[in-house]
């Protein structure tokens, strides 16, 4: 997840480090062998909800939640950040959590087409995550609401978050293709604000 307030990324850092350490010191750990660990625990937290045992595979999605945290953590603390690393946890939490949504929409009751539309706005989200460097981090980690309110509610609240987060990643690259508009002016010409050579689009595609 992307951390957007300055000063919060550095603070937690801080507090996860000593558990860092013991991963990656103490147990010899890299980033990678965390994050599978974590796939793991989600697969059997999605299996446990799948056979009804629904609060035992939140408590194990809680625990592969907090190695979700720690993988992240090593590879910024100790250097070890990749471009592999990244899509492998990408990969792994998009996987849990589409598996997760349909357990509990098994268990639940729930009707498909709405967890289809909260995964969709996911991908959504996820499509622009890495440009815009914004991430809400609401996902797996709302299910933790279910033992206050129904699933049906959580599923919804997912998708319009997730909605929300995607119309502002736009706003964030739009302000970028702006400045960069501002920036490159003299290269060629600019009509309303907008540099003719240049415009979100290409910005989208990485040119």
């Amino acid at each position: 997840m992307y951390i957007v307030v300055p000063g919060v990324k550095k603070t937690y850092d801080g507090v996860m480090r000593p558990i860092s350490d013991l991963f990656h010191l103490k147990l010899k750990m890299l980033p990678n062998h965390v994050s599978v660990l974590g796939f793991l625990i989600g697969l059997v937290s999605v299996g446990l909800i799948f056979l009804t045992h629904w609060q035992l595979g939140l408590i194990m999605m809680g625990i592969s939640l907090f190695l979700d945290g720690v993988d992240g953590n090593i590879a910024r603390v100790y250097g070890l950040e990749s471009k592999t690393g990244e899509q492998l946890e990408i990969i792994f939490d998009r996987s849990l959590e589409v598996l997760m949504f349909v357990a509990l929409a098994y268990n639940f009751g729930v009707d498909y087409k709405v967890v289809f539309l909260a995964i969709y706005s996911i991908l959504l989200m996820t499509s622009l995550r890495d440009k815009a460097k914004f991430d809400p981090g609401l996902k797996r980690v709302s299910l933790i609401l279910i033992l206050v309110m129904s699933y049906e509610i959580i599923i919804s609240l997912v998708f319009f978050a997730h909605i929300g987060a995607f119309i502002l990643q736009l706003c964030i690259l739009d302000n970028k293709n702006q400045n960069l508009n501002v920036e490159t002016s003299e290269e060629g010409p600019v009509k309303d604000g907008i540099n003719m050579n240049y415009n979100l689009q290409d910005y989208l595609r990485g040119k």
